[in-house]
């Protein structure tokens, strides 16, 4: 019988812990990666600012200090309890946790799919990593020699002046 099991995955927009229910990532050869989160959908989702600053981290399962699964070994939960926290154990532990996490995506939210229907809602981040700032970059030539009346002409049409032939 097929059972749930956690993810181990880990979404902060801007700076901020979201519960993530899926998240799916593509890369490919000269495109930027993208990826698709779904979280919880409620209506604070349609109040994100665009370009939103997206961190998606998952628990390396290939790790040899973590545990994952229900074997032998401690489990690691993204959550500490309150016995943990007045113990003053948590600040070690805590920080130990979050060296197992490796980031999987950094990118900006460029769109929400906001699905409502009879018995469910869904929310879909629809992200993009930095590379699409790539498509806007431009490049300048400038000659260095400012003896020739024709580099002279250039850097002032660099500059913006307008030239006389």
């Amino acid at each position: 019988m097929p059972q749930g099991k956690e993810l181990h995955i880990r979404l902060f927009l801007e700076g901020q812990e979201i519960p993530v229910i899926s998240a799916q990532v593509k890369a490919q050869v000269s495109s930027p990666a993208t990826a698709g989160i779904q979280v919880v959908a409620t209506d604070n989702i349609l109040k994100l600012k665009p370009r939103t600053l997206v961190h998606l981290f998952f628990l390396d399962p290939y790790d040899r200090d973590v545990e994952v699964g229900g074997g032998p070994g401690p489990s690691y939960a993204s959550t500490l309890d309150k016995t943990q926290l007045d113990s003053g154990v948590a600040l070690g532990s805590a920080a130990e946790e979050n060296r197992k996490y490796k980031l999987l995506f950094s990118g900006e939210v460029l769109g929400i799919n906001f699905v409502k229907t009879a018995g469910s809602r869904q929310a879909v981040l629809k992200c993009a990593d930095f590379t699409t700032y790539w498509d806007s970059a431009k490049q300048y030539y400038k000659n260095s020699n400012p003896l020739s009346s024709e580099s002279r002409g250039k850097v002032q049409a660099f500059i913006g002046a307008s030239t006389r032939t």
